[in-house]
């Protein structure tokens, strides 16, 4: 055991940036095709080879880019939808507990039943949920 210890002591140093840098790309490739592709240690990004060959396009020019969206987006006009929007809404808006009480009290004649219920109900949360 201790003779493996000093075998590999003398790998601890050895700086894997430098002999990377020193690599060819030819043999860069070549390394990259011996990785282990199931290792879960590396990078996604890793394990997965490279495969693009195309050479670069060119420069990259920002606001010639965003000239260009613009210009398209104004060119073509949206599609219609399907329904048209009305504004209604469809589902129920949250009611709180108090909310329920104060108007039920405004009716002439509230049930003395139903406001019963609700004093003896649960209390309820007083606002909507967060992911109302």
């Amino acid at each position: 055991m201790a003779f493996m210890k000093k075998e590999l002591e003398k790998y601890r140093d050895v700086d894997e940036d430098e002999i990377l840098r020193k690599l060819s790309d030819e043999e860069l490739r070549e390394l990259e095709n011996e990785l282990d592709q199931d290792d879960t240690h590396l990078p996604a990004g890793l394990r997965q080879k490279d495969q693009t060959k195309k050479a670069p396009t060119g420069a990259f020019h920002r606001d010639e880019l965003l000239a260009h969206l613009e210009k398209q987006a104004k060119d073509h006009p949206d599609k219609q939808d399907p329904v048209p929007y009305t504004g209604e809404k469809r589902e129920k808006p949250f009611l709180s507990q108090l909310q329920i009480v104060s108007e039920i009290n405004r009716w002439p004649h509230p049930p003395t039943l139903l406001l019963n219920l609700l004093k003896d109900a649960p209390a309820l949360p007083q606002s909507p949920p967060a992911d109302f």
